[in-house]
């Protein structure tokens, strides 16, 4: 790909598209930056919300974004395995506690400390709703070569490289998280971040969404949540800090923030 402009030609190495974690569409606009670590390489930014990088100096790259509303990200790219006919990475970014939610939206939100009380910034944060329905179906998990892949059917949104899931067996008590990392064939087949540990016959198996998030420095979290709720709704949290994991089950209502307190490591 490449951009001829003022007579000189741009070598297109990288388009960002940025992905809204919560909608998993794409984020248009301004309010964003975005940067290659250790340069002073600026993107071009273009009105259908790609951000092109051209004649990059390497091809093992750091893209830091930042934004008031998102959580930042540092993001490990190699340009060599991107295609040279169209170099796009989606990076999907988690809201922050100044996300613009509507009133009636459904979030839970809290703060995670040490034993000394200090705010703990990098906490990784799921929660899986008890029974809800699932929009994903397993159509096929496949290993071709070097990659672990599996194809699924979505009735909803098709940016889903970065997102995490549950996959449990209906027969057993074998369940795992994965997540997608990139389309392998635009046709929603994806690659596996890793590798699955079990074995999972489609039949037997569902997929569950799960919404992740992380602290910010201040050890606060904010999680905005899609799913119906009639009522109330129990819901399960886990926070992993340091390889510990502390797992808690809430009690939820929709169309507020909730706010669960202080959960302490």
């Amino acid at each position: 790909m490449t951009l001829l402009a003022c007579k000189k030609l741009f070598r297109v190495n990288l388009a960002v598209m940025l992905i809204d974690d919560f909608t998993d569409s794409c984020i248009y606009g301004s309010g964003f930056t975005l940067s290659i670590k250790d340069t002073n390489i600026n993107p071009l930014r273009k009105n259908d919300g790609f951000y092109v990088f051209t004649n990059l100096p390497s091809n093992q790259i750091q893209i830091m974004v930042k934004s008031s509303k998102y959580i930042d990200e540092i993001f490990n790219i190699n340009t060599e395995s991107l295609q040279a006919s169209s170099p796009v990475v989606k990076i999907r970014l988690k809201p922050n506690v100044n996300y613009n939610l509507s009133t009636t939206c459904t979030a839970v939100t809290g703060v995670i400390r040490s034993s000394n009380n200090n705010p703990l910034d990098g906490v990784n944060i799921k929660v899986v709703p008890h029974n809800q329905s699932s929009d994903y179906k397993i159509v096929k998990i496949k290993k071709l070569k070097d990659k672990n892949l599996i194809t699924l059917y979505s009735s909803g949104s098709k940016n889903l490289e970065g997102k995490t899931f549950l996959i449990c067996d209906k027969k057993s008590d074998k369940k795992e998280y994965f997540t997608l990392l990139e389309s392998f064939d635009n046709n929603n087949t994806f690659i596996l971040k890793e590798p699955l540990t079990h074995e999972y016959n489609k039949n037997d198996a569902y997929i569950l969404k799960v919404y992740s998030t992380r602290t910010d420095k201040n050890g606060q979290f904010l999680m905005p949540l899609d799913f119906k709720i009639d009522n109330n709704k129990e819901i399960i949290l886990e926070a992993e800090y340091n390889s510990r994991v502390i797992s808690r089950e809430f009690e939820i209502s929709k169309n507020i923030r909730n706010k669960i307190g202080t959960i302490t490591f």
